[in-house]
């Protein structure tokens, strides 16, 4: 998932908002389904913060460049905030245990692959994560390539 940004906004009594700012109309069985995940979601233990990282499930995976996904959760004044790191959907377990947990609970992936449907017709989504971060990344350093006749061999 190459998101920035909210993926998915709750408005009671049914509406979100997507990644692309559609507002939409939800059924009732779906808002119910979103909702009771969140509560669940909030009760979960805290995982432990470690030095220079913030609270946060840790997936363990073989990659480092996987944003972070927040889910914030605001309910009667209080608001929480649950973070999952490196999640891709194709694992679930966790590089560090929370308490006895040792895999993702089913309420933080379920809520994950729901996010993740928001995103899959938001243009940069679909061209692909490196065609995007390469864009920036050109974007704030235009450089134009060398074209030089000398080759590596003229060295010797």
């Amino acid at each position: 998932m190459i998101a920035s940004g909210a993926s998915l906004t709750l408005f009671r009594p049914d509406i979100a908002i997507d990644a692309m700012g559609r507002v939409l109309v939800l059924k009732q069985v779906d808002w119910n389904a979103l909702t009771e995940i969140a509560e669940e979601i909030t009760s979960l233990p805290k995982p432990k913060a470690r030095p220079y990282h913030p609270s946060a499930w840790e997936m363990n995976q073989d990659v480092f460049c996987v944003p972070a996904q927040d889910i914030y959760v605001f309910k009667s004044n209080v608001s929480s905030v649950v973070r999952v790191r490196g999640w891709r959907g194709e694992r679930s377990q966790l590089s560090y245990p929370v308490g006895n947990i040792t895999n993702l609970p089913d309420s933080l992936h379920s809520l994950l692959i729901y996010s993740r449907e928001v995103w899959r017709n938001y243009i940069a989504y679909r061209e692909g994560a490196n065609k995007v971060i390469l864009d920036e990344v050109r974007r704030m350093f235009p450089v134009e390539p060398i074209h030089d006749e000398h080759s590596l061999d003229d060295l010797d």
